[in-house]
């Protein structure tokens, strides 16, 4: 079970990277309500970086889907 989601994890990432046209990626796995974890559950956010640009874990407020739908798009097209 775990090598299907590390593969799965592995995959998403590099389309990611491509699609994002950014030098590096931020993997993270929050554990319980200190760290930010908000529902009880595996799983990992990928994160694109470049340098310079500061940025938290987590969002505080939603993003409309017509903003997010292109870029999720572009990381189809990658996978």
């Amino acid at each position: 079970m775990v090598m299907p989601m590390f593969f799965s994890v592995n995959v998403s990432e590099a389309a990611v990277k491509k699609a994002m046209d950014v030098p590096g990626i931020m993997l993270a796995q929050l554990n319980g309500k200190a760290s930010g974890q908000s529902v009880p559950h595996v799983h990992f956010h990928i994160l694109p970086r470049t340098s310079g640009i500061d940025m938290g874990l987590h969002g505080r407020k939603m993003v409309d889907a017509s903003t997010l739908e292109p870029i999720a798009e572009m990381i189809r097209l990658h996978i």
